[in-house]
């Protein structure tokens, strides 16, 4: 019973230090007391917390302000993780292709949650392009690579995300409801690749398509990125058979490892 309840005190620690992280890494350097109002937490608890993670390296401290802000810590330990993502050497040349052939932005990225983050990309040369840092997130319903994703994912596994997380919108031309999305996966099904137009960011337009690996079990997306003055409908779907086949190609290699 002792031990039972000291786990609970142990998870509830872990739970509170990590919202401290979390709300550095999201508002930037802040204070033992705006951290205290923020979360609702005493200052003793706060500071505690911030001295474990800084012994740790996950934050450090301001010797002018006495701010704490996140360290790169979290960065590194994500691009180590990102390293070990066999797809991603594999699929470098790939992207460089694919980007030489469209002339816009290509990205690939990976489910995590209801978001998809892109973890590696190749920019468009042209100074009108699409900026995507390494490692930023969108709401995976608005986003080409995230909705080919959800679209080839087993089906009970995308009704719960999309259950799980409240629907929010980005622009005018955002899906507004499960319902709308749900339909727009299943248009993507049979076609084979998802169309973002201007649904997260107006002015862009993308097109995605799946990767495979091994048991046809979707890991990735990829997409094409461009502003709407260059990616018209004809080169969408232009587009659209130029990341189809680097997706397949990326997905025949991933089979012959796994």
């Amino acid at each position: 019973m002792l031990l039972e309840r000291h786990s609970k005190m142990e998870i509830k620690s872990l739970t509170k230090a990590l919202n401290v992280l979390e709300t550095l890494v999201d508002r930037g350097e802040m204070q033992v007391a705006e951290l205290s109002e923020a979360l609702a937490m005493p200052k003793t608890s706060i500071h505690r917390m911030l001295t474990a993670l800084e012994s740790r390296g996950y934050v450090r401290q301001d010797q002018r302000s006495l701010g704490y802000s996140a360290s790169l810590k979290l960065f590194e330990l994500g691009r180590k993780i990102v390293q070990k993502l066999e797809f991603v050497e594999l699929a470098s040349p790939l992207l460089v292709e694919l980007a030489g052939k469209t002339g816009e932005t290509v990205n690939l990225g990976i489910l995590d949650g209801i978001e998809v983050i892109c973890i590696h990309k190749v920019e468009s040369p042209h100074h009108l392009r699409i900026e995507q840092p390494l490692g930023s997130r969108e709401k995976a319903y608005r986003a080409a690579m995230g909705k080919t994703i959800l679209a080839f994912l087993p089906t009970p596994q995308t009704q719960r995300l999309l259950r799980e997380h409240p629907i929010v919108v980005s622009t005018a031309k955002s899906l507004e409801s499960v319902a709308a999305i749900e339909h727009e996966l299943e248009h993507i099904r049979n076609c084979g690749y998802a169309v973002d137009d201007e649904e997260g960011t107006l002015g862009v337009r993308c097109v995605g398509a799946p990767v495979f690996q091994g048991d046809s079990r979707v890991v990735a997306g990829i997409s094409v990125a461009g502003p709407t003055v260059r990616m018209n409908e004809a080169q969408l779907h232009d587009y659209a058979v130029l990341v189809q086949d680097t997706a397949r190609e990326l997905s025949r290699q991933l089979a012959t490892i796994s």
